[in-house]
């Protein structure tokens, strides 16, 4: 049983971590910091980039490209090197 109260904490914490990324694109969107959904641009990759963050940069990188985390997190070290 406590296995289970474990498992269901986890799970809710994961769907909260999940919710609250979800709510902070949709602030960055209607304030303009973060492009609409499918209109990522290689542009906002190195605005990302350049600024230092990197995992937003990695999430325009995957919404453009059909590529995996690990690709992505080369792609966008190979351009923070630039």
């Amino acid at each position: 049983m406590t296995l289970l109260w474990i498992f269901a904490g986890l799970l809710g914490v994961a769907v909260f971590a999940q919710a609250y990324q979800r709510l902070k694109i949709a602030a960055m969107r209607r304030n303009g910091l973060y492009p609409a959904a499918g209109q990522a641009t290689i542009d906002d990759v190195r605005r990302f980039a350049a600024t230092g963050h990197t995992a937003w940069a990695i999430r325009c990188y995957r919404e453009i490209h059909p590529v995996g985390l690990k690709e992505a997190h080369a792609a966008i070290a190979k351009l923070a090197d630039q």
